[in-house]
């Protein structure tokens, strides 16, 4: 909710990776607001925004999305619509290539 809040201030990859890097402490509220602080966010705004729930119903809706095709945390990747696993490099560019031959 709160990476959705900053990216209606358009700060959202920003937010996501300062939320990444400070998770080992935890997300208390106030680790929350500190970021958008950090970030220069309109705190009004930003509260307004956590308060209110205003992205919710599309946070369900991507969550009811993911785990309709077997999606139950992150990270997840798709390609074509298809979760995939992948470890090395070379498995990528082959599954890349693959997808992208059949694109065309």
């Amino acid at each position: 909710m709160a990476s959705e809040c900053a990216a209606d201030q358009g700060q959202f990859p920003a937010y996501h990776d300062a939320l990444f890097e400070r998770q080992a402490s935890g997300l208390s509220q106030e680790i929350l607001h500190r970021i958008a602080q950090d970030l220069g966010l309109d705190r009004s705004q930003f509260e307004q925004c956590l308060n209110s729930r205003a992205h919710e119903s599309d946070i369900l809706a991507g969550m009811d999305e993911a785990r309709a095709i077997g999606i139950q945390g992150t990270p997840a990747i798709l390609v074509n619509g298809h979760r995939v696993t992948v470890g090395s490099l070379d498995e990528w560019r082959d599954l890349l290539q693959s997808e992208l031959a059949v694109a065309r």
